[in-house]
């Protein structure tokens, strides 16, 4: 249920016929609102699952590992990090999702600069006694990287994880790392990705092809006369549109491949184009 509304009526319903909720019911009303933030407001989704909770508490039920994991989901997605410091202390062994619930309710909604630190700790004792990182816990924080456009923390994420040998890399968690890094400003550190990916066996896919040609593009914007990443964009839209078809993508996806030709052709004959209208990808969340 992703339908905060109707959450709320079934709960009114149940209240309001004296049905006794079980501790399976209260784990569900609890994932639900954790689910309802993407569409609903993140406070009400909170008051909800919060209400649920302290009823569950009030009706002497101990939650077990599974409501403790959804309601760190909803202090992930609607932004609690108290409340995710007080779930996480009741927690005797923690799952990797669970870790990961917690780790990104610090990171998204509290300052950065006093997060991190807490967070880089976190993931040095989790690689000493569990639960081991894994490439998933490594793209959802370097998805919030990108929210705050933080190139060094997301190379630094990078650093910290990629090679810690329970990490198996995917196209998807090198796709957060690119974007983490074109949003915080560093298009040279995407340049080398899909050779990187290559190299640990890794094959790249559309949107990974799409990344490096937004880098390089950015790149050939900064240095009209540079030869090589014209060359290396060309290489790179030929492969992006090959996975394009390969994968049967939408219209859209291979117009942004177009467009990003069309504005290296524009560059190259030596007009000057604004950065704002070379930024192709993601318009309104570059700084």
């Amino acid at each position: 249920m992703q339908d905060l509304d109707a959450l709320q009526k079934v709960m009114r319903l149940l209240s309001e016929r004296g049905v006794q909720m079980n501790l399976e019911v209260y784990g569900v009303i609890i994932a639900a609102a954790a689910k309802c933030t993407s569409s609903s407001s993140s406070e009400a989704c909170l008051a909800v699952g919060k209400q649920a909770w302290q009823q569950m508490k009030l009706d002497s039920y101990e939650p077990r590992g599974g409501h403790l994991g959804a309601a760190l989901s909803l202090c992930a997605n609607a932004g609690d990090p108290n409340w995710a410091r007080q779930l996480w202390l009741e927690l005797p062994k923690p799952s990797i999702t669970q870790l990961t619930s917690y780790l990104v309710a610090l990171a998204a909604h509290e300052a950065p600069s006093l997060t991190w630190s807490t967070i880089f700790a976190e993931i040095c004792k989790a690689k000493v006694s569990g639960p081991y990182p894994t490439e998933f816990l490594l793209a959802e924080l370097l998805n919030v990287a990108a929210k705050q456009r933080d190139s060094k923390t997301a190379q630094r994420l990078w650093q910290e994880l990629s090679k810690f040998n329970v990490c198996k890399l995917r196209p998807e968690t090198f796709h957060a790392f690119a974007k983490a890094l074109l949003l915080g400003g560093d298009p040279a550190g995407v340049r080398p990705l899909t050779k990187d990916m290559l190299h640990v066996g890794v094959p790249p896919n559309f949107r990974n092809f799409l990344c490096e040609a937004q880098a390089l593009l950015l790149l050939l914007h900064e240095s009209p006369a540079r030869q090589t990443a014209r060359q290396e964009l060309c290489r790179s839209l030929d492969e992006g549109l090959q996975r394009a078809t390969a994968e049967k993508r939408s219209s859209k996806d291979f117009a942004l491949m177009k467009a990003i030709r069309r504005l290296a052709d524009v560059i190259e004959g030596g007009e000057s184009i604004p950065v704002s209208q070379i930024r192709i990808l993601w318009p309104g969340k570059w700084a």
